[in-house]
């Protein structure tokens, strides 16, 4: 069961943060949550992440350390709850997830999903994830040079030859679940924060919003653009476009790895 109203999703959180908490304990182990960043104006928040991988197909951009992590351009040790609490302080509220709609006779047996389960292209249409938003950014330094991209820059797009089309990921918010011991949130269960391959689940706090995006094995890290793998970032959420890293940022840089460097 999936609880999505505003007063459900507080109550359910509020109840998550003893029962639940006390037990998963030694289903999902949550590390003290790393100091975030919220800018003064309260328009983005800075999160610490680390580089994961940069060689291999990404289904996701941000995880935790318990979740797709084979998988993910960036990790952090923020949990789920404590990033979505902070994402409602910047005003955001959930949006749709995406669907897959059939192209051809209902009456024919079709499989409508995304990601693994994909039907084929030619018998489905994607309806774009839609609602509030957010751009997402990753900063570092190396040495005096300091490194501010989009998001989108550092993933790469194999069918177009390019970097993912910029875009305002969509917030979907995850959902409080009925758990085997209560309420559970499930973006904590699973650990998975922010999907590049559209997701039928919609367990994640954000995800792409383009209709390509329901492609599978179609996403690479931008290593040209990035430092050496396991490099400490910050990962800036905004929810306006920043043309340059604000002066607040700066001094929040951490230090990064270069390539030449291993």
């Amino acid at each position: 069961m999936k609880i999505r109203t505003p007063l459900a999703l507080g109550l359910a959180v509020l109840a998550i943060s003893a029962a639940w908490t006390r037990a998963q304990e030694t289903q999902v182990p949550e590390q003290p949550a790393p100091q975030m960043h919220l800018a003064e104006d309260r328009t983005w928040v800075g999160v610490p992440v680390h580089l994961e991988v940069t060689g291999d197909y990404l289904e996701y951009l941000l995880v935790n350390p318990h979740g797709s992590m084979h998988e993910s351009l960036l990790s952090t040790e923020v949990g789920a709850e404590t990033l979505n609490a902070m994402l409602l302080v910047l005003g955001l509220k959930p949006g749709k997830n995406a669907e897959w709609r059939s192209t051809i006779d209902p009456s024919q047996p079709t499989t409508a999903g995304g990601a693994r389960n994909q039907p084929a292209r030619e018998t489905y249409e994607v309806i774009p994830p839609s609602g509030d938003g957010a751009y997402l950014y990753v900063a570092w330094h190396e040495g005096t040079e300091r490194y501010f991209y989009r998001l989108e820059d550092l993933v790469r797009d194999l069918d177009r030859g390019r970097t993912m089309r910029r875009h305002q990921l969509v917030y979907l918010g995850s959902y409080v679940m009925e758990g085997r011991d209560g309420p559970a949130f499930a973006a904590t269960m699973e650990g998975n924060l922010i999907n590049a391959a559209l997701m039928r689940s919609g367990s994640t706090l954000f995800t792409t919003g383009l209709e390509e995006c329901d492609k599978q094995s179609n996403w690479l890290a931008n290593s040209w653009l990035l430092p050496q793998r396991g490099s400490e970032l910050c990962l800036v959420i905004s929810t306006r476009v920043l043309d340059c890293a604000p002066a607040e940022l700066l001094p929040l840089m951490p230090q990064a790895r270069s390539v030449e460097e291993q």
